[in-house]
């Protein structure tokens, strides 16, 4: 086994790798030490991790996404891409919510 002389030296050494690694996980965005920017394609995978659970309407996910994100713009425009791609859809959401909510035993009124 350790003795508590060979934990510390491995503790301090595994803070040092950590202190010196060249990037951090930060919310989800992978951030370098030296500030990177937004782009398009961090807000559009952002966008299309949370369309592969499920559909999203474009509200839902706008409001998700600028929680994350504090570029309005940039957001706006990569949801607009991702309309025109025809991979977010409110129609495609509205059928789904109706569908799950039927199979959850709802009937036309509480829907």
């Amino acid at each position: 086994m350790f003795d508590l002389d060979e934990l510390n030296n491995l503790d301090e050494k595994l803070d040092k790798n950590l202190d010196s690694a060249h990037s951090v996980i930060e919310r989800g965005v992978v951030v370098d030490e030296q500030e990177r920017t937004l782009t398009s394609r961090d807000v559009r995978l952002a966008a299309m991790n949370l369309l592969a659970r499920r559909e999203h309407s474009r509200r839902e996910i706008s409001r998700k996404l600028h929680r994350r994100f504090s570029d309005y713009d940039l957001i706006e425009d990569t949801l607009d891409q991702l309309v025109s791609d025809k991979l977010l859809s409110d129609e495609r959401f509205t059928e789904a919510y109706v569908n799950y909510r039927q199979r959850a035993g709802f009937g036309p009124i509480r829907i």
